[in-house]
């Protein structure tokens, strides 16, 4: 079982350069990632700012920065870890679990896993930010999506963008913000310490 009041540990092995996502085959390297998690059975979908681009542009948005990709916590993940041909350049865990898997393929393109836990009805991650949940109903049963010829793993795109992004969504943004600041699926490091001080006040 997971010991929540684990500190995360993030590793950072690589150093790496961050460029927008404009002009690059971002189409060979989602297909190359997808293609390995599926050989391990790993379950994944696309998410956040490479969802909403597919779905909302049919293509990848220019300013973007990384391919975003969201998986549930399988025991296959050291095997994929070992498999993958791209650069680790991050990695975060709580305890023994992996919460984020970051990679850079030799052409500068970002592929950054966020790990989700079912637990009840939600599917959870502990992140440096804070913990980011879904509810089990808007991952199951997963949808796809279609891109450069090939189906991937998606929740229902307009369930999952108006989730994630709010109401706005189908509006497009001329510069990329921090991803904090637009998910409103995260729950911030500093509401949830709030929370535990009036918690403790109130009741302990």
């Amino acid at each position: 079982m997971m010991d929540l009041l684990k500190p995360l540990k993030v590793h950072e092995p690589n150093s790496f350069v961050i460029e927008p996502l404009k002009n690059k085959d971002v189409a060979s390297i989602l297909k190359e990632g997808c293609e390995l998690l599926e050989s391990f059975n790993i379950k994944y979908w696309l998410s956040a700012g490479t969802l909403l681009g597919l779905h909302r542009d049919q293509k990848p948005i220019d300013h973007d920065t990384d391919i975003d990709i969201e998986i549930e916590y399988s025991s296959q993940i050291p095997l994929f870890l070992e498999a993958c041909p791209f650069k680790l350049i991050r990695t975060m865990k709580k305890g023994p679990y992996y919460m984020q898997l970051a990679f850079i393929s030799e052409s500068n393109i970002i592929f950054d896993i966020y790990v989700y836990y079912p637990i009840r009805a939600s599917y959870i991650n502990w992140n440096d930010h804070g913990i980011m949940f879904y509810p089990k109903s808007l991952i199951e049963p997963l949808s796809s999506i279609s891109f450069d010829h090939k189906e991937y793993a998606s929740p229902n795109p307009d369930s999952y963008c108006q989730f994630r992004y709010g109401a706005d969504w189908k509006t497009p943004r001329s510069n990329k913000d921090s991803w904090v600041n637009d998910a409103n699926h995260l729950i911030k490091k500093d509401e949830i310490i709030k929370q535990l001080k009036f918690y403790k006040t109130t009741y302990w």
